[in-house]
């Protein structure tokens, strides 16, 4: 979820359930540009992830020019990444004291409803929509 320089009101990760969505508020940056942050927690469906990425490519939750991300998956751990309209996932090594986590850097990132999508890709709620 990243450093969030431990200013006044920072997250203290250490603080939270290990078991919880926690999404960080959109906060400007240089260039007009802002970054989300959320945690993800749980297994998740690589299929809809690749979903998520592709409709995220065509501006589904704003202007995103970046998303990257690493989560579990039935078969272990995956890293996603989004970068000029292009989606990959591949295999990843997690270490120790992993977080699974997603960052998005855009304009006009819509927040809830991203934090609502990559909910929808955690592999329980894909068995209770079917």
């Amino acid at each position: 979820a990243g450093d969030d320089g431990g200013g006044p009101g920072a997250c203290r990760h250490d603080e939270h359930d290990e078991d919880h969505h926690h999404a960080h508020h959109a906060r400007p940056a240089a260039l007009g540009l802002a970054t989300w942050s959320a945690e993800l927690p749980g297994e998740y469906e690589e299929g809809e992830l690749q979903h998520l990425l592709h409709r995220a490519s065509r501006g589904v939750f704003g202007e995103l020019f970046r998303v990257k991300g690493v989560v579990r998956v039935q078969n272990g751990w995956v890293q996603f990444h989004l970068a000029g309209g292009n989606a990959e996932i591949a295999a990843f090594a997690p270490q120790p004291d992993e977080r699974p986590r997603v960052m998005a850097i855009g304009r006009g990132i819509a927040e809830e409803q991203l934090a609502t999508a990559f909910a929808g890709c955690r592999a329980d709620e894909v068995v209770n929509a079917a």
